[in-house]
């Protein structure tokens, strides 16, 4: 990344050449807005995330992640190594998603809708 210039204007124009997003997912990183947009932002332009486990799943909350994300498989490279790279090898098979709801803002999330009257 280049210093002095917008670091989003950076990661979508990277994201837009590219086939495939591989996320390194660590506690920061599942909590991160920033990992968040990018990974929206690649399943808006169709592209293949593939979430790699960072650290050991006891250190992962998984419960902090929206559903969307917490659905996806991630890869463990200590046993899927050969199936991961396969997966990079082959041509990118993701549905472009090109209309995302964005996560719901701080103390939202439990929020429900709805009344019986």
């Amino acid at each position: 990344m280049e210093g002095g210039v917008g670091l989003w204007k950076q990661i979508t124009e990277t994201l837009e050449k590219v086939q495939f997003l591989v996320l390194i997912m660590t506690p920061g990183a599942m909590q991160s807005t920033t990992s968040r947009k990018e990974w929206r932002y690649a399943r808006q332009l169709g592209l293949g995330v593939y979430p790699v486990k960072g650290v050991s799943d006891a250190e992962l909350n998984w419960t902090s992640v929206p559903h969307w994300m917490s659905k996806a498989h991630f890869f463990d490279l200590d046993r899927e190594w050969d199936s991961f790279i396969n997966h990079l090898k082959s041509p990118c098979q993701a549905a472009r998603v090109p209309f995302m709801a964005p996560d719901p803002q701080e103390g939202l999330s439990n929020v429900r809708c709805c009344s019986n009257s």
